[in-house]
């Protein structure tokens, strides 16, 4: 679900793209060593009678990841690419016509209403995409002499020109010959007089070259795609990363198994997490008792979510204190529609996300004007009669002094929670909730 503010895209008439047989650079697949975050390090082997590169299993799994990335990301790009023009948009690229004619027939053939994945991955290029997307369309396959005609169809979306060698050698020629014969023209034809004049008058276009500054620049500071955490409480101490052991990480496929004692900060946000798994799965429309609850954390062990020992770790005394008190008495109700994990997707401009983040003026107007996607997930969503609650869970560990400002910690992500509730739900937020599952205690933001 999307929502967005109306903010006009300043996107440019004319888009020219150029050289879409360029291969895509798959040069990290390929690598000797590549590395993940969650799947350890890949490596290839050296078999020494032989002297040849083998890819460890390792390596064949994070490739595979990789691979998938870099695809989705090189998607992405024609996507934006092809989407940007206002009137017009030019594709070219140099191509042998029998590949062409070859990927226009796969696609008609084996493709049919939706062109499937298998068919696509393989691809090499956008140039390759582009012509199965448009496999069915009929001036592409009298171009290329397909004899495939009577299954497609010509609802004329596009204009297609086919140059051969001799036309592009004949284009090239004639570029070359109007350079020229300007060159020779500005030569004869200046004035000795207006030299002067002339020299001036190009120093000064150097110089306006040389100052310009390019209006977007600022626009590498500001992400495409953020979430609450990230704009309201990226530097807090319990967001920040534990690197501490980096060179000691183990696969995640022996975390469940080991008995080495982990960090205590690092093993209470596993703790924090699997207790969020753990309420995100009860069925709340039913009484949430101490069975029902050891009931789901046996689930989610036997399903391989999360750990036995680390289930062991869940209170689960707070998690139903939660449940019998006043706000787990609303969420409990019959009358309302519960929401877990409610993910969402929502869309501001940079000006608003950033203000008491950044000055105005660092980021320009052109920059402020922009579209950033926030995208995240509220513990619970409650929607009563009267409007909505915004719930969030944290496994904090304050003290009852501290729990306040604590509380205000989290006030910026709370209001990002509320307003994209209230913008996709077209209804009002009543109230927004922080329990602290540790103290067992509701804090109202």
């Amino acid at each position: 679900m999307f929502y967005t503010e109306q903010v006009r895209p300043r996107y440019p008439p004319v888009v020219f793209l150029a050289e879409l047989e360029t291969e895509f650079n798959k040069r990290d697949v390929h690598a000797d060593l590549i590395a993940d975050a969650n799947d350890a390090v890949g490596l290839q082997v050296i078999e020494p009678r032989s002297n040849t590169r083998l890819r460890s299993l390792a390596h064949e799994v994070i490739s595979e990841k990789r691979l998938a990335t870099t695809l989705a990301e090189e998607m992405r790009i024609l996507y934006v690419a092809t989407t940007r023009a206002r009137e017009r948009l030019i594709l070219t690229a140099s191509q042998k016509r029998t590949d062409c004619g070859r990927i226009l027939a796969n696609g008609l053939l084996l493709g049919g209403d939706t062109i499937p994945a298998w068919l696509l991955r393989p691809c090499k290029n956008a140039l390759e995409w582009v012509l199965y997307g448009l496999s069915d369309q009929r001036v592409l396959h009298q171009a290329f002499g397909t004899d495939l005609t009577a299954g497609t169809r010509d609802p004329g979306l596009f204009d297609f020109r086919l140059y051969g060698d001799n036309e592009l050698k004949d284009l090239s020629r004639f570029v070359l010959t109007l350079r020229s014969n300007k060159a020779k023209s500005v030569f004869f034809t200046r004035k000795k007089t207006a030299a002067d004049e002339d020299g001036r008058r190009m120093l000064a276009q150097v110089r306006g070259m040389l100052s310009h500054k390019y209006p977007f620049a600022q626009a590498v500071h500001l992400a495409a795609k953020s979430s609450p955490t990230k704009l309201t409480h990226q530097d807090d101490i319990f967001a920040q990363r534990d690197y501490s052991e980096a060179l000691d990480r183990q696969p995640i496929a022996l975390t469940a198994s080991s008995q080495k004692a982990m960090p205590e900060a690092r093993a209470g946000r596993l703790v924090g997490t699997a207790a969020h798994l753990v309420i995100s799965t009860l069925d709340v429309k039913r009484p949430v008792t101490m069975a029902a609850v050891e009931k789901a954390k046996n689930r989610l062990v036997k399903e391989g979510a999360i750990p036995a020992n680390l289930a062991e770790s869940i209170d689960t005394e707070a998690i139903l204190a939660f449940f019998g008190s006043k706000l787990g008495s609303i969420v409990c109700n019959k009358r309302n529609t519960i929401w877990q994990e409610w993910a969402f997707t929502f869309g501001l401009p940079a000006s608003e996300l950033m203000r008491g983040i950044v000055e105005a003026g660092d980021l320009g107007a052109e920059t402020l004007g922009e579209i950033v996607v926030v995208q995240g997930q509220i513990d619970l969503l409650v929607r009563t009669p009267e409007g909505l609650l915004v719930i969030d869970f944290k496994t904090d560990h304050v003290s009852c002094d501290q729990v306040r400002k604590r509380a205000e910690v989290y006030r910026g992500q709370l209001e990002l929670y509320a307003r994209a509730a209230a913008a996709i739900c077209r209804e009002k937020v009543l109230e927004r909730w922080l329990y602290f599952l540790a103290l067992r205690q509701a804090v109202e933001v």
